[in-house]
């Protein structure tokens, strides 16, 4: 049984041209995670993009994972769906991070999940990575009739056709995919493009500021760059009560004396903690300000599921101006 195989990622990029070589996916708002079968009386595990054992937070999956052949991985993210149909990264959030069981299965009887595919790496002890999209699309195809899942939907139609399709479906944006494209094992890929319809970014929390009202009344946010932790801003706005509640004994343990951003663009004060910078979350803006910093950042939740390495967010041009 294959341990882990890093997913293949795709490359935040325009819509690519309409030249018969791409086909289009939704891009759906939820945790990716590749579906691992067991073999030799071993059960089915589900293991985030970076590794991490996700099975215990999603239960309701495993019975389907059952009628998988042995020795097989899946390519796929999970993601529990409002009454419309639409994916609620918000209600993922409430899904992510548990880990007793009776919490857990509390919180699948009013969020359950669903486990959407997209891509086939290994079937019965057999890899697949070096066979080209549209060959490896068909036998997911033909492996996902034996279970509950869902499989992605593909569209050959414009690409810009698509986008507004999915904007007007109020879904995240578009995934296209190049029909010749092998699977790249842990690499990013311009073979794959991701589209999005609303701005957001990932972000590094560095730290916190108390509030008014809280302990916790905004996070401190940085974006990586080669030279350190560049500071973005702060975002306050969508930090209810239980982000909160499970936001502040993470920032706690990771408390330390000094700044984990360049320079002195931070904040400073008595209400000021920062923190190891190790935690990766997602914010929605509305821009980027002419000092570098994020406009009108709303909070998403975090990404338990990628590391620092992992952030993609590229910089405005004159990143870490004074505050």
């Amino acid at each position: 049984m294959l341990a882990f195989v890093p997913p293949m990622l795709a490359t935040p990029a325009p819509l690519p041209p309409d030249d018969g070589r791409w086909r289009h996916e939704p891009k759906w708002d939820g945790m990716r995670v590749g579906l691992y079968t067991g073999t030799a009386g071993e059960p089915a595990r589900f293991l985030s993009r970076n590794g991490k054992d996700a099975t215990v937070a999603y239960p309701e999956l495993l019975p389907g994972a059952a009628e998988l052949p042995p020795d097989s991985v899946l390519d796929g993210e999970v993601a529990v769906f409002d009454a419309a149909g639409r994916p609620d990264f918000g209600r993922l959030q409430h899904r992510m991070h548990r880990t007793d069981p009776a919490d857990v299965r509390r919180a699948a009887a009013v969020d359950p999940v669903t486990l959407v595919l997209f891509d086939v790496v290994a079937a019965g002890g057999r890899l697949l990575v070096d066979l080209p999209w549209e060959d490896r699309r068909q036998r997911l195809e033909e492996l996902v009739t034996l279970t509950p899942f869902v499989l992605s939907p593909v569209f050959d139609a414009p690409a810009r056709d698509i986008a507004e399709a999915t904007r007007a479906a109020g879904l995240e944006g578009v995934v296209s995919k190049r029909v010749d494209a092998r699977y790249t094992v842990g690499r990013r890929s311009d073979a794959w493009r991701k589209y999005r319809h609303l701005a957001a970014e990932e972000v590094v929390i560095g730290g916190w500021e108390r509030g008014k009202d809280s302990e916790l009344g905004a996070l401190l946010l940085g974006v990586p760059s080669p030279a350190g932790l560049v500071f973005v801003g702060e975002v306050g706005s969508g930090l209810d009560d239980a982000a909160r509640r499970t936001l502040l004994p993470l920032l706690r343990e990771r408390e330390q004396p000094a700044a984990p951003f360049l320079g002195a663009t931070h904040p400073r004060g008595r209400d000021v903690h920062f923190a190891r910078p190790d935690l990766v979350a997602e914010v929605r803006y509305a821009g980027w300000t002419p000092q570098g910093r994020l406009r009108q950042p709303a909070w998403r939740g975090l990404r338990p599921d990628k590391e620092v390495a992992d952030v993609t967010t590229t910089l405005p041009a004159a990143p870490g101006a004074a505050l």
